[in-house]
This record gives structure tokens, C-alpha cells and sequence, in this order.
């Protein structure tokens, strides 16, 4: 998946995979209005509470190899150190 030129029908529809470690609540809103703007789809995978950014960095390091996520939006800068 990613971001893609081909925007003549829903299955070809552009997408852009995000994953985030910021509240769903105060990131939903942003990422709508970015799929409003642009007519890119936006497909978010958020971290947990309990687990914030910790889940989603090593969702990317085991994901080195093939990256699923497009954009990697972090809020918690301290915890992405390895």
C-alpha cells in the first residue's frame, strides 16, 4: 500500500497508510480533513494508550524489511531512541 497517482476508481483510489502515536481524538479530525483536501484516503493504525509509541516502533523495525506505514506521525519523541 501506499500513495498512488490512480484516482479514476475506488479501487484504484490513492491511500496513504499513517501511523500514529498521538490520540485518535485529537488525530482523527486532522487526518479527515486531509483526506477532505486532497481526496487521498487515509488508512491510521494507532498505538494504545498503555503502550503510546513503544507498539508502533517496533511494528517498524520488524517492518524494515517491507514498510506497511507511509507516514510515521509521533508524539512522543523521547521513546523512538532505540
Amino acid at each position: 500500500m501506499g500513495c498512488s497517482d490512480k484516482r479514476n476508481s475506488k479501487e484504484n483510489q490513492a491511500s496513504v497508510v499513517v501511523y500514529t502515536s498521538l490520540d485518535q481524538v485529537f488525530s482523527e479530525p486532522i487526518l479527515k480533513a486531509f483526506e477532505e483536501k486532497t481526496g487521498i484516503k487515509v488508512k491510521a493504525v494507532y498505538d494504545s494508550e498503555a503502550t503510546k509509541t513503544t507498539r508502533l516502533v517496533n511494528r517498524l523495525i520488524a517492518e524494515k524489511q517491507s514498510p506497511q506505514a507511509d507516514v510515521f506521525w509521533n508524539s512522543e519523541l523521547g521513546r523512538i531512541y532505540l
